[in-house]
This record gives C-alpha cells, sequence and structure tokens, in this order.
C-alpha cells in the first residue's frame, strides 16, 4: 500500500492488486510513412505483366497459321498451270516469311517477359531489404 499526500491535506491510498506481463517478442515501431511506402511497393508488384505473353502466343499463332497454310499451299501451287505460276509465285514465301516473323516475335516477347518477371523479382528483394533495415533502426 503507498499513501500519496497531496497539498491541501487530503491523501490518496492505492494498493497494487495486479500483475503485469510483458511479451517476450520484440515490437518495432515504424512511421507511417515508411509503411504506407512499403505498402505500395507490394500493391505494385503484384499486379502482373501479362501483355507480353498474350501478344507473344498471339505470335505464336500466326506463325502456326503460316506454317499450316504453307502445308496446304504447296500441293495446290504444284498443279497450277505455268502462266499462274508465275502470278501466285509470291504465295510461297509470304507464308515463310510469316511464320518467321511470328516465331521471331514470339520469342521477343516471351524474352521480355522473362525480363520484367526478373524486373520484379528483384524489386521484391529490395522491399525484403528495406523491411529489414526499418527493424534494424
Amino acid at each position: 500500500m503507498a499513501d500519496i499526500g497531496g497539498s491541501a491535506g487530503t491523501h490518496i491510498q492505492f494498493q497494487q492488486d495486479h500483475n503485469l506481463s510483458v511479451p517476450k517478442e520484440s515490437v518495432t515501431l515504424m512511421r507511417t510513412r515508411d509503411w504506407e511506402r512499403i505498402k505500395t511497393q507490394i500493391k505494385g508488384l503484384k499486379e502482373t505483366e501479362k501483355g507480353f505473353s498474350a501478344f507473344a502466343y498471339a505470335a505464336l499463332g500466326i506463325f502456326i497459321s503460316g506454317g499450316l497454310g504453307l502445308l496446304a499451299w504447296l500441293p495446290a501451287a504444284r498443279v497450277l498451270p505455268v502462266e499462274l505460276k508465275l502470278e501466285f509465285a509470291w504465295i510461297t514465301p509470304a507464308f515463310i516469311g510469316a511464320s518467321v516473323v511470328g516465331l521471331g516475335i514470339a520469342i521477343s516477347c516471351w524474352i521480355a517477359a522473362y525480363v520484367v518477371a526478373k524486373a520484379k523479382e528483384t524489386s521484391v528483394d529490395s522491399i525484403v531489404s528495406e523491411m529489414e533495415s526499418i527493424i534494424e533502426n
């Protein structure tokens, strides 16, 4: 029991009968703006870039269409009369060109999608290191 005297001659008495328990884990205080910055960065990582992959599959479709078109065209081109063979001589290179360009675009887009995914992975690592530095400070 403790006795605290007042200036006017009144006394307040109190008795401690409650135990205070302190958690064993450490508590880290953080400024609100630091937390908001990290939260914004994490939200940005949630959005995935699917444009490159979608365009790559469209280009793959062009490649396959060019190849299938060439397979259908070659037997038909063999039975054309000589005068028509010269008139339709551009079709075979067009099918081959479409296939090559489609495959090139598809590969380029898949590489770009991989680079974007790696950049996001690096971003995650930077966010984690920033969070660790905040905890250390």
